[in-house]
């Protein structure tokens, strides 16, 4: 309902998405009603749903959490006005689906609905399962907004405080250094992209070589071989969005300058999706980096060189879109939510 809504948007023309645009907050909130209800009423969806439950209401029952002050902060919140499990699955679903929505639809000039089919389709299965993730990737799709505004301070912001709901987040903060409102040349500006991927790869190696002896919150991952096949797939399945952003790279940065930044947050997407050959679950790490497919993506098609094009490019994305989530989902079983439990079967 959500994506018709969008596609109904696009075909009534600029007047249509210019007032969308300048109702951003309200539209936002009205196009992510249908998900945030579905995500609001389900129960035991996710393979981490009850270990959600069980800390929550450890910390309902004991005020103890091994979790960071946004997820505390959420406790609270629901704790104050109504303790249940279900309550704190409700505000994370609003905190997960609005913001990034909102900033879709505030922005969006042209492809919204493939925007948000790109969005569920990559994020969906997050959004019912890693919870803390989700969150912090909600804030980060705004801190990318922010980004391309030029803000370097706003920005900051949004990562760091996604950082509060997932620690790994903040693996975004070394992009500050990329947001200059005088933005120069590829040429004067690759010393400092090529600066950027060695933090990176620096803060990843740290996490890699020292993460098990100091024992780190996350450090199970460096050393599990569980999913280990699975998550290698997701490699594979990524592939074919790369490829028209790279068909397409000098045109579109020759454009818009700006957009390097979108492409080295792509490289770097892919960069944590190859070394889940090696180490599962480090394709986590990507997600927040693959939301620069959904800023790309209608550059790319309005500047594809005729319409025949721009139909076969769009019939491209929607076929890769939807085979990623149903291989993901279906095929693969991951995020354990190819089957939808209510709320209303438990009473």
């Amino acid at each position: 309902m959500t994506i018709v809504l969008g596609r109904i948007f696009q075909t009534s023309g600029n007047n249509a998405l210019k007032a969308l645009n300048s109702h951003g907050v309200f539209c936002g909130i009205v196009f992510s009603a249908p998900i945030v209800l579905l995500l609001s009423f389900r129960y035991g969806i996710g393979t981490d749903f009850y270990n959600y439950e069980k800390f929550y209401m450890h910390y309902v029952n004991n005020g103890i959490s091994r979790y960071g002050v946004g997820i505390i902060f959420t406790y609270e919140f629901c704790k104050f006005f109504s303790p249940t499990f279900q309550s704190w699955i409700v505000l994370t679903s609003i905190m997960t689906v609005v913001p990034p929505l909102i900033i879709l639809v505030h922005s969006s000039k042209s492809y919204l609905w493939l925007q948000l089919l790109a969005l569920f389709c990559l994020y969906l299965g997050l959004w019912c399962n890693v919870i803390r993730q989700a969150i912090a990737i909600s804030f980060i799709t705004m801190a990318y907004y922010f980004m391309l505004k030029k803000s370097k301070f706003l920005f900051s912001i949004c990562v760091v405080f996604a950082g509060t709901f997932h620690t790994s987040a903040f693996l975004l903060l070394p992009f500050a250094l990329l947001i200059n409102k005088r933005y120069v040349s590829f040429e004067r500006s690759k010393w400092i992209f090529l600066f950027t991927i060695f933090l990176e790869l620096l803060i990843v190696a740290f996490f890699l070589l020292w993460g098990k002896e100091y024992s780190f919150i996350y450090s199970s991952y460096v050393t599990s071989t569980m999913d280990l096949g699975l998550t290698n797939k997701f490699l594979l399945l990524s592939i074919p969005f790369y490829i028209p952003e790279i068909c397409y790279l000098k045109k579109i940065c020759s454009i818009n300058i700006h957009n390097l930044t979108l492409y080295l947050l792509l490289f770097c997407d892919f960069l944590f999706n190859c070394l889940s050959i090696w180490v599962p679950y480090t394709f986590r790490m990507g997600h927040y980096f693959a939301i620069a497919h959904i800023f790309l993506i209608p550059q790319l098609l309005k500047y594809c060189e005729n319409r025949e094009c721009q139909f076969l490019l769009t019939l491209y994305y929607v076929f890769f879109f939807v085979f990623y989530f149903y291989i993901t989902t279906f095929v693969l079983g991951f995020n354990g939510i190819n089957v939808y439990q209510s709320i209303f079967e438990q009473l």
